[in-house]
């Protein structure tokens, strides 16, 4: 009985080693499946992240561009006048209205003073027509205009040619001064 048993404990571990190299089997396949999931896993979630990323980047550039354009506007609107300080002026009112939109230093930014009065696009037209229907009142008008656009030069040379030279007893033209001409 002694052998007998001894066959069977045998067997018996045979057996007990037959199933332990099976568990050893399962568990490699296991240990594959996790790695075929994990891969699967990382298949699905890179390309949703790429989504999610270029979503917030495509929102985050549209965001921008609006600030920008809103910026712009706000530029185009304070930019709408010929008077420095009415640009700055407008600069500070809007930085009022929308404080969120616009940078801090918005309005800081422009001093009226640096620029000084602008005459880019004067309307000559006026007095030249003022000039052809009103020649004795030529001076006075352009006295008046060159005090109203310092920096028109046309107006300050045509105004040194018309005024009399009293001691030669006539304009810069050669008309003859008379009583309409003297400055006052």
């Amino acid at each position: 009985m002694h052998e007998n048993e001894a066959h069977i404990s045998d067997m018996e571990l045979a057996k007990l080693q037959i199933e332990q190299h099976k568990l050893d089997i399962e568990r490699k396949k296991l240990h594959v499946e996790q790695y075929k999931a994990r891969w699967s896993a990382f298949a699905v979630a890179i390309p949703l992240l790429v989504v999610a990323v270029t979503l917030g980047v495509g929102v985050w550039n549209q965001n921008q561009q609006n600030r920008l354009a809103f910026a712009l506007k706000a530029a185009e609107i304070i930019m709408a006048t010929d008077k420095p300080n009415v640009t700055h002026e407008k600069a500070i009112a809007l930085l009022m209205l929308f404080p969120g939109q616009l940078p801090p230093n918005f309005a800081k930014s422009f001093n009226p003073i640096s620029v000084g009065p602008i005459y880019g696009n004067i309307p000559r037209r006026e007095p030249q027509r003022l000039l052809a229907s009103k020649p004795e009142s030529g001076i006075e008008i352009l006295r008046i205009w060159t005090a109203a656009y310092p920096s028109d030069d046309w107006a300050s040379e045509l105004q040194k040619k018309l005024t009399p030279n009293p001691s030669i007893g006539r304009t810069a033209t050669g008309k003859p001064v008379s009583a309409a001409h003297v400055k006052r």
